[in-house]
């Protein structure tokens, strides 16, 4: 039975998220990834956030969206100010939540057509 339907247009979308992996499109992957609703970058090759670097978002810089998730595993761990800055100068917004959240809050931005990427840690 149908209870409601999917009006997602997105080609990517996040159907499960448990730590040490995540499922995109009925697909598990077990490293991080960069998503975005008509793009995905995997694996994005962040094994945690003291490994995430500058160029890391590159692929953000030449196609800027409006919001900018970062998941940054297990639990919320705040990034050096320093390391979102070349986001901020792009006028990318930015929000750091752990993983779970990220990609449940991809998710519903994602739905409502918003230019919103995620980047999402695996740990």
């Amino acid at each position: 039975m149908i209870i409601q339907q999917d009006d997602n247009s997105a080609l990517f979308h996040i159907d499960k998220y448990q730590p040490g992996e995540i499922w995109i499109n009925n697909q598990p992957y077990y490293h991080s990834v960069l998503i975005r609703p008509d793009a995905l970058e995997s694996p994005w090759p962040v094994a945690s956030l003291d490994a995430l670097d500058v160029s890391h978002f590159d692929a953000l810089l030449n196609n800027p969206p409006d919001i900018f998730l970062l998941g940054t595993g297990k639990s919320l761990i705040q990034p050096s100010p320093r390391l979102l800055s070349v986001l901020y100068e792009k006028q990318i917004g930015v929000e750091v939540m752990d993983s779970l959240r990220a990609a449940y809050t991809f998710l519903i931005l994602s739905s409502e057509a918003r230019n919103v990427a995620a980047g999402i840690i695996i740990i």
